[in-house]
C-alpha cells in the first residue's frame, strides 16, 4: 500500500468511524436526554390494559420501568446500534411473577461472566420468566414473553436456610475467587493493585438454579442478591478506577454462587 492509498484508507476509516460515532451520540442523547412523549403513569396503564386484553391473569408484577429507544422496523433495539437511527423514545415495562410475595430476580443484560472460579457454581438452563412491554405515545410498540415455564413439581418445602453470617462468608469467598480469576485471565500481578468492594444493596429474592441431573429444567430457590461496587487502586500508577457495580446471587440454602445464563 503506497502513501496515497494509506491516506485514503485513513480518511475513509475516519469518516466511517465518525458516522457511526455520530449515530451513537444521537442514540445516547435520545436515551438519556430527551423525554418520551408519554408519562410513566400512562405507560403503566397501557401495559396493564394489554395484559388484561391478553387474559394474562397470573398476577405478574411490574418490576421496573425504564426509558427505551425504539425503531419502526422489526429489529433488536440497541441504544448503541450504529446501523439505523432510532425513531424516538418510549418506556419499557418489565414484569415478573412474584412467589409467595417474594420478587423473582433476573440478571440484567450484559453482565460479567466468570470461568474457573474454583467454588460451588450453579448454572441454570434458563433465566426467570419475565414479560416486557415497550410503550410510546403511539401505543404498544413491542411485547415479549421470555422463559415461559410450567411448574411440574415441588421438590421440598420448609427447608432450613443457611444462617446469614455464613452467607456473608460465602460472599467473601466468591469475591476472592472472582479476583483470582480476573487477575489470572488478564495476567495481573495481584501485588500491583488493591481492590475495595462495597456492598450497596442486599435483597432476599427467588431465582432459578440448575436442576439436578435435568438440564432441561430448573429449580426455583430462595437467594440472597448482593449489589456490589468495586474500586481498584493501582499501586504502580497511583490511580483509582471505579469498575462499576454488579450482582452476586447466592443460593440461600448452601451459599453456592448462581451464575448468569
Amino acid at each position: 500500500m503506497d502513501i496515497d492509498q494509506q491516506e485514503s484508507f485513513r480518511r475513509d476509516s475516519k469518516d466511517s468511524f465518525m458516522e457511526e460515532y455520530g449515530v451513537y451520540l444521537e442514540n445516547a442523547a435520545l436515551l438519556f436526554g430527551e423525554s418520551p412523549g408519554i408519562s410513566e403513569e400512562k405507560a403503566k396503564e397501557l401495559g396493564s390494559k394489554l395484559l388484561q386484553d391478553l387474559n394474562i391473569n397470573d398476577n405478574f408484577e411490574l418490576k421496573k420501568i425504564e426509558k427505551a429507544i425504539y425503531y419502526d422496523k422489526d429489529r433488536e433495539w440497541d441504544p448503541y446500534d450504529s446501523g439505523q437511527k432510532p425513531e424516538g423514545v418510549g418506556y419499557t415495562l418489565t414484569y415478573a411473577y412474584p412467589y409467595e410475595g417474594v420478587s423473582v430476580f433476573t440478571y440484567p443484560e450484559n453482565v460479567n461472566k466468570y470461568k474457573d472460579l474454583g467454588e460451588l457454581v450453579y448454572a441454570p438452563s434458563f433465566e426467570s420468566e419475565i414479560l416486557k412491554i415497550t410503550v410510546t405515545d403511539e401505543g404498544i410498540r413491542m411485547f415479549t414473553w421470555s422463559n415461559m415455564t410450567e411448574k411440574t413439581a415441588v421438590i421440598t418445602e420448609n427447608s432450613k436456610l443457611l444462617p446469614f453470617d455464613q452467607i456473608q462468608e460465602a460472599l467473601k469467598e466468591h469475591l476472592m475467587a472472582v479476583k483470582v480469576s480476573v487477575d489470572d485471565v488478564n495476567s495481573f500481578n495481584p501485588e500491583d493493585h488493591q481492590d475495595s468492594i462495597e456492598v450497596k444493596e442486599v435483597n432476599f429474592c427467588v431465582s432459578h438454579m440448575s436442576a439436578y441431573k435435568n438440564p432441561k429444567a430448573a429449580w426455583l430457590v430462595p437467594v440472597w442478591v448482593f449489589k456490589v461496587e468495586t474500586n481498584s487502586y493501582s499501586i504502580i500508577y497511583n490511580t483509582n478506577v471505579n469498575l462499576g457495580t454488579e450482582y452476586v446471587v447466592l443460593n440461600a440454602y448452601d451459599g453456592g454462587y448462581i451464575a448468569p445464563q
